[in-house]
């Protein structure tokens, strides 16, 4: 079983999660996880113009804190999922459960 990236807007290449953060105009996917951003694009949602300053403050340093990457796309494979996901049903197997 291959997992894919299911986000329209992309996704993290190392894990596929997505987060939207607005700042300003400016829309970002990112991972919190890995510290990852990309660009989605700008004026998108207009939920942009009722960010506070102190929102419009806090997505600037949480962005410039990420590195910026290219996305997984929707439909692409996500690198090392299918191991993750053989070590969960190895370890559930174990424990006497089931994944």
């Amino acid at each position: 079983m291959t997992l894919i990236c299911e986000e329209y807007f992309g996704g993290c290449p190392k894990c596929g999660h997505l987060t939207l953060v607005n700042h300003g105009p400016e829309h970002w996917g990112v991972c919190d996880i890995h510290q990852l951003r990309w660009n989605i694009g700008s004026n998108l949602f207009s939920n942009w113009r009722a960010q506070t300053p102190e929102q419009k403050s806090e997505a600037h340093n949480r962005l410039t804190a990420m590195t910026e990457v290219e996305p997984l796309s929707e439909g692409e494979p996500i690198p090392g999922a299918e191991d993750a996901a053989l070590v969960v049903e190895s370890l559930f197997e174990r424990i006497g459960g089931a994944a």
